[in-house]
């Protein structure tokens, strides 16, 4: 079994305990923090769906490759505010409105930003298709709203790692 194989196996591995873990979260009592769990779970298959479809297709076009990538930002943006709701609820934790406001203007602009990266070069200054051990591969050089991403990612992290201290 070579490397695009094992991919294409865990990938959909992981599409099915997604599948899974939504609909066991459909069947429990309605509360917030099962609709919370229904958005996270959601938000995985979304970006399982991304690495799925990068590794469906061994001569993928550019325009498949870039269609996977942005399922994989619509999730990746999102999840960690997702995240960060449930364990403040969790913790029983109150933050201010205006808070909860800002995170959410911000993961807006950047899902928007990160889904919209074939339309302007703030995502990605520039991407192209490669072929790597015979696979079609978007390669990307990253821009400054990347970075952004980043960042935000090392952010959540900390802020999850304070909550559990």
């Amino acid at each position: 079994m070579d490397l695009f194989n094992l991919e294409h196996l865990i990938y959909s591995i992981c599409l099915i305990i997604y599948t899974i873990g939504f609909f066991f979260a459909l069947r429990q009592q309605p509360s917030e923090g099962q609709k919370i769990i229904l958005v996270i779970e959601f938000l995985g298959f979304l970006m399982m769906l991304g690495y799925w479809g990068m590794v469906q297709n061994r001569n993928a076009s550019v325009d498949e490759l870039v269609f996977a990538n942005k399922l994989q930002y619509i999730s990746a943006c999102t999840v960690y505010v997702v995240l960060l709701v449930l364990y403040l609820r969790f913790f029983q934790i109150h933050l201010p409105k205006f808070i909860y406001c800002i995170q959410l203007v911000f993961t807006v602009i950047l899902t928007i930003i990160a889904v919209t990266f074939d339309k302007h070069h703030l995502y990605y200054k520039s991407y192209h298709v490669e072929t790597i051990n015979g696979v079609n591969t978007l390669v990307k050089e990253f821009g400054p709203f990347h970075t952004v991403f980043v960042v935000s990612v090392i952010v959540y992290t900390i802020a999850f790692t304070v909550l559990y201290l």
